[in-house]
């Protein structure tokens, strides 16, 4: 009893100093945003809404360059100055991956749910059909978050792998912006007179398969099922098993 509560004191000393030192640009942009979010839900909650995509971009990109921090101190050696303090390397990944990540995931959703509460909870079913959507805002913020969890996990396990910052951060830029991009010119090239058909495949090959993008312009997944239920289930799959990998490889690699 006394080894796990010396370990989970370790891990939330060091989740101290993750939130403390290296995630201050992540405070600064929740302050920002946290005012310009609620002074939307206040004036109009349409206006809100429609800037979750951006928000949610923001926040998947600052989340998968802290998530490189961790291979960034391997290669520096700096990690052997934690370690040297009695912290193990697993304990070191948990405090990453719940400072790094869930942590600064958590705080991207309460950004929207906190204002969305307060004025009318009715908020979370509106559907922004601004931007040709049928899935309501609280289903966007939960497979939002799902997302910025895969994107964070990606960078943590690309990195435990190759052992190089670089190659993290490129293989979630990948994820992000360049295969939706190829996947969307090549579309126009083969099918240029379609655009529902283009749409369609978009959204199978970008949303449900590399999980790129947050939308869903269909009422049918590519499983058959409902496309949110299907895009939770499958991003919870992705998350956990790149968090395992993830886990297994930190504990293993070479300092």
């Amino acid at each position: 009893m006394r080894s796990l509560q010396g370990s989970i004191r370790r891990v939330f000393h060091h989740i101290d100093y993750i939130m403390g030192l290296q995630a201050r640009l992540l405070y600064i942009f929740t302050v920002i945003f946290a005012v310009i979010v609620s002074y939307a839900f206040y004036t109009s909650p349409g206006l809100a809404i429609s800037m979750l995509p951006f928000v949610f971009l923001i926040y998947a990109a600052m989340v998968s360059a802290l998530a490189t921090e961790p291979i960034d101190e391997v290669s520096k050696g700096t990690i052997q100055v934690y370690l040297a303090t009695g912290l193990t390397r697993e304990e070191y990944y948990e405090a990453w991956l719940l400072g790094g990540i869930a942590f600064q995931t958590l705080v991207f959703v309460l950004i929207y749910c906190i204002p969305a509460f307060i004025i009318n909870p009715r908020i979370f079913f509106i559907i922004p059909s601004n931007y040709g959507l049928s899935v309501p805002m609280g289903s966007l913020i939960v497979v939002g978050a799902l997302q910025i969890t895969y994107y964070g996990a990606t960078a943590m396990t690309v990195g435990a792998l190759t052992k190089k910052r670089s190659l993290a951060v490129l293989s979630v830029f990948l994820l992000m912006v360049i295969i939706p991009f190829l996947v969307g010119i090549i579309l126009s090239i083969l099918a240029p007179d379609s655009a529902e058909y283009i749409t369609y495949f978009v959204m199978l090959f970008c949303n449900q398969l590399f999980y790129t993008g947050m939308t869903s312009y269909n009422n049918i997944g590519v499983f058959g099922l409902n496309p949110v239920i299907e895009s939770i289930i499958v991003l919870v799959v992705l998350d956990v098993v790149l968090i395992l990998i993830s886990n297994v490889v930190w504990r293993r690699i070479e300092i």
